[in-house]
Order: C-alpha cells, then structure tokens, then sequence
C-alpha cells in the first residue's frame, strides 16, 4: 500500500504541437517530477525539454496500446519506484479530460493534481484569424465532447448562438462524422487536426495516428 499524501500524480494541460504554449505551472511541475508520461505525438521539443532535464520519460502507446484500466496499471505501477509521475495531456485537464483516472489513482491513496493548460484549439484558430470570439457582438462558446455520431446530431439539431465546438478524440468517431457531413452537407464547419485547419473541399486527408483532438467549428451568429 502506497503512503497516503507521498505519492503524486500530475495531470498537466499542453498544447502538444506547439512547447511553448505551454504554462510556467506546468514547466516547474515538469521539472520536480520524477517521471513524465506522454504520447509519441507530441513534438519533439517536448522530448529535447525533458531530455535536458534529465527526466524519465514513458510514452503512454509504450504502456498500453489502449487507454483505460490497462494504461493506468501502467501508471500505478511506476510509482512503485517514483514519488511523482506528471501527465501531459492534450487540452485543459479540467476541461477535455475525463476524470476515470483521477478517481482510479485517488482510490489507491494517490493525490491527484490538475495543471491548467491553453485550450489548444485557441491557439490554433487565433493563427488563422479565425477567433472563437467575436467581442463586438459579445458572442459565446458552447463545447461538447460527444462519444458517438447520435449524439453529434443531437447536438446539431439544437439551437444555439454564437460558435459551437465539438471536440472529437477518436479517429474512429471522426471518420463517421466525415463520412455523414461531407461537403455537399448542408452543416457548414470549419474542421481542425493537429493545430491544421483542413479543407472542406478536398475532405481526402490523411489523419495522423494517433492524432491530439480534431475540433469540429459551427458559427450561428
């Protein structure tokens, strides 16, 4: 049985395509931790970082070739020889990741940490002079993070103003959503992979394995 309160796991916000989004909170945390686990499509600046200081670094696909309780296993096992392990994930933790985890470890007397990181698609969108705000009209956001095509249409078949923003984190997932709106859809969007905003027209792309998240963008202002 670990010590309750010895053991720490870090949950750490990051934009994986772009290092230097990432948050002083989350480079200092990154610093004094003991092992950093990651997944093979950060860019490679994340891995000259650790390297340079000296960190243990696991890849999650290393671990388990599937998220979920095989993956976290992994994790509890490495604190058998760590005090603190960080996790950098794609996104805002409090916001794009699900707690599944966060409550495994709690139950094994692990203290569990959020790191706030940049919502990614933010900055992502902002290069393009795309905005998800238009501060003239006040607009809003509204997010949703569905786990099947039916709940995607839902989500479409209801009203809202301002910028909706469906969050995709599976390939699998995505390409039903593809193949269901494709361009002669008449839902209009504006569709983000990997920090690149893709092209509606060709819609034939090819989409990195594994990808970060893909951010689906419909405006009804």
């Amino acid at each position: 049985m670990y010590t309750q309160n010895k053991k720490i796991f870090h949950i750490i916000g990051s934009n994986p395509i772009n290092f230097f989004d990432m948050t002083l909170e989350g480079l200092e945390v990154l610093q004094k931790s003991d092992v950093v686990i990651l997944s093979k499509f950060f860019h490679k600046n994340f891995i000259i970082f650790l390297k340079e200081n000296k960190k243990k670094i696991f890849f999650k696909e290393d671990l388990s070739k599937n998220s979920g309780i095989n993956l976290w296993k992994k994790i509890l096992e490495l604190f058998k020889k760590n005090n603190s392990l960080a996790y950098l994930v794609s996104g805002d933790p409090y916001f794009c990741y699900q707690d599944e985890l966060e409550e495994f470890l709690k139950e094994k007397k692990i203290v569990v940490k959020k790191i706030i990181g940049i919502l990614e698609i933010a900055s992502w969108v902002n290069k393009k002079n795309d905005f998800l705000t238009n501060r003239e009209k006040n607009s809003s956001i509204l997010f949703h993070i569905p786990n099947s095509l039916t709940e995607i249409k839902k989500i479409l078949s209801e009203n809202f103003s301002g910028k909706l923003v469906i969050i995709i984190k599976e390939k699998i997932l995505l390409n039903k959503f593809l193949k269901q709106f494709n361009k002669k859809s008449k839902i209009k969007y504006q569709l983000y992979i990997n920090g690149h905003r893709q092209g509606r027209k060709k819609m034939s792309f090819n989409i990195e394995s594994p990808f970060s998240n893909a951010y689906v963008i419909l405006c009804r202002e």
